[in-house]
């Protein structure tokens, strides 16, 4: 299976992914776009890999009985584990594809133009 998304490579591709399902900004916005966008399945597998991406091995306290979504996302990103970073990437930009086909034509609107860096003499 081809991807529109073949010319960007990791981790490029995983960023602008990211970018384009909601993690641009504050956690919480994030989690509520990914929401809006995904089942609450995928949305959750997505919060997982992204955090497990950019952060690593799930390393916050377990949270409290009283927030079921706190302890959805964080037994979610607790049982990946040791899983590398490179892996988390790979697994994120695969489901969004199989989930959203057509992302890749849509994500200009969501990243930035590249920043030239220009020395002047």
């Amino acid at each position: 299976m081809a991807t529109a998304a073949s010319g960007l490579a990791y981790p490029e591709r995983f960023y602008a992914a990211a970018t384009y399902v909601g993690f641009g900004g504050s956690p919480n916005s994030a989690a509520k776009g990914v929401a809006s966008k995904f089942s609450n399945d995928t949305a959750l597998i997505l919060y997982a890999l992204y955090q497990q991406a950019t952060i690593g091995r799930c390393n916050i306290p377990k949270p409290r009985g009283w927030s079921p979504i706190e302890q959805s996302k964080w037994t979610s990103w607790n049982e990946l584990g040791t899983m590398a970073s490179t892996e988390a990437m790979r697994l994120f930009v695969k489901i969004l594809e199989e989930e959203d086909p057509g992302w890749y034509s849509r994500v200009s609107d969501f990243i930035p133009e590249p920043v030239l860096d220009v020395q002047i003499n």
